[in-house]
């Protein structure tokens, strides 16, 4: 799963730096305490994290990662510059199998999925299936 938290510049620009880094802190807690002992939360660049779970398909995956896209939400933070008036975030998901992870841009199939969840209108959730690779095709 790749998060990413909307709008995050304007709150930036708005409230200073300083209350940036308190939101990011805060989002980064909510995201950790909605993970399962097995899975592993990051952040991955700016203002996006990374989260990693293991054996779990595409459905268990975009429904754990509502349970996180909503932890946030529930935090409250003010943003008035927000059409929701709190800090939200809007997650991509992807899922695959070992035998195509290395195979496959999985990190550029969850990409894209956030990218479908901002232009649905942020703090929204969206996935993405990897394609099944044939068993006698070769690698790339």
């Amino acid at each position: 799963m790749l998060f990413d938290v909307d709008d995050f510049k304007a709150f930036n620009d708005h409230y200073g730096h300083p209350e940036g880094d308190d939101a990011l802190r805060r989002v980064a807690q909510a995201i950790a305490e909605s993970c399962r002992t097995q899975d592993t939360a990051y952040r991955y660049g700016g203002e996006e994290f990374l989260v990693l779970l293991r054996r779990e398909g595409i459905d268990g995956a975009i429904i754990a990662a509502e349970r996180m896209r909503t932890a946030v939400e529930s935090c409250r933070i003010p943003h008035r510059l927000s059409p929701h008036g709190v800090v939200t975030v809007s997650a991509g998901v992807a899922a695959c199998s070992e035998a195509t992870l290395t195979r496959l841009g999985l990190l550029d199939v969850t990409d894209q999925a956030l990218y479908q969840a901002k232009s649905a209108g942020r703090n929204v959730v969206a996935g993405a299936a990897m394609p099944r690779l044939q068993e006698n095709a070769k690698a790339p």
